[in-house]
């Protein structure tokens, strides 16, 4: 099951994040409701771990991935993409200006 998740519907998510415009609290919930479903159909349990829930199965976890995690993951390397192209171009530049004007998330992540 958790492989499923993490196959599946963390795949998709990553899929938009940085196109869709979300903040860290709204990967924060998106965990929160994966963990509540997860204890709804007895797949963990309430009292559990939550660390233990997103460490790797070779380090005895369950081995579920973070939303938070892997969305603050993807937005840092695009940054760092942004930031070292070599050859400035226009849509670079437009995209960065864009992300400064509205003081998106993707900015504060290296500060």
């Amino acid at each position: 099951m958790i492989r499923a998740i993490n196959e599946h519907a963390i795949s998709l998510l990553n899929y938009y994040v940085g196109v869709i415009n979300l903040e860290p609290g709204d990967y924060q919930k998106l965990d929160q409701e994966i963990r509540q479903i997860l204890v709804k159909h007895n797949i963990h349990k309430q009292p559990a771990s939550k660390e233990r829930l997103y460490l790797p199965r070779d380090q005895m976890g369950r081995g579920l991935h973070s939303c938070e995690f892997r969305s603050e993951q993807m937005l840092w390397q695009l940054y760092n993409t942004l930031m070292r192209s070599k050859c400035p171009t226009l849509r670079r530049e437009a995209i960065l200006k864009a992300e400064e004007r509205n003081c998106t998330h993707l900015l504060t992540i290296e500060s």
